[in-house]
């Protein structure tokens, strides 16, 4: 029984087609009964992109990657619902969420003339093969 009233009458929906008129993304389709006009509507579809990558050659793959995506998928990264990223993960999903494409990163990168001069400088900032030794210093600048 499980505490149910076993009395009342049972709701039941046929959902038989789903209504062509919505496309694959969009977060939710309507579904049609079955001749009848009444359409409900379910939420079926949300996207989130997290990225973990590190250190400038993970920004290069991770750009070459989200524009394969782009390409072979014919989404847009920039509409995802969610963006996380962690490392150069978190500097790229920041870019999506300001409106720039992954082409807009892979000119950056490549120095292609007009593109954005913001991100070509950030991109631009080698960190270097090796980190810097840490030199051991007390509280006031002396070692």
């Amino acid at each position: 029984m499980c505490g149910l009233d076993e009395s009342l009458p049972r709701l039941r929906v046929r959902l038989l087609a789903r209504d062509p008129a919505h496309g694959p993304d969009l977060t939710s389709q309507t579904y049609r009964r079955y001749s009848n006009t009444v359409s409900i509507r379910i939420m079926t579809q949300r996207r989130s992109l997290a990225i973990g990558c590190g250190g400038t050659l993970g920004f290069a793959w991770t750009a070459v990657a989200l524009r394969a995506l782009e390409e072979a998928l014919d989404w847009d990264a920039r509409t995802a619902d969610v963006l996380v990223g962690t490392s150069a993960g978190s500097e790229i999903v920041a870019a999506l969420g300001s409106g720039r494409t992954p082409q807009d990163l892979l000119d950056a990168l490549d120095g292609t003339p007009g593109a954005d001069p913001v991100l070509a400088a950030h991109v631009a900032v080698h960190p270097g093969t090796v980190p810097p030794v840490p030199a051991p210093a007390l509280p006031g600048g002396s070692p």
